[in-house]
């Protein structure tokens, strides 16, 4: 299960933990390298799914983007699956 610690605003609905998070990296003109994380989800109301950005921020070196990781995803324990029938 991924856990997002976002800087999402309180006035925001909740949404439910994230399907899969996507990382984004792009380097502009002047040679400064951005990265983005954004997660998505599924609306618990519609049947879509929904993208939220979680961080963005200028990066200078591999252990900035793990910093920038490691800050706002949080692995945690799988969501038990329904037990098969027998």
């Amino acid at each position: 299960m991924l856990d997002i610690a976002s800087r999402v605003s309180a006035a925001l609905p909740h949404y439910p933990s994230p399907e899969f998070v996507r990382l984004s990296l792009s380097q502009s003109a002047d040679g400064r390298v951005f990265a983005s994380i954004t997660a998505t989800s599924v609306d618990p109301e519609e049947p879509e799914l929904i993208d939220f950005e979680v961080v963005e921020g200028v990066i200078t070196s591999i252990d900035d983007l793990v910093a920038l990781i490691r800050a706002h995803v949080r692995i945690g324990e799988p969501a038990s699956l329904p037990q098969q029938l027998s």
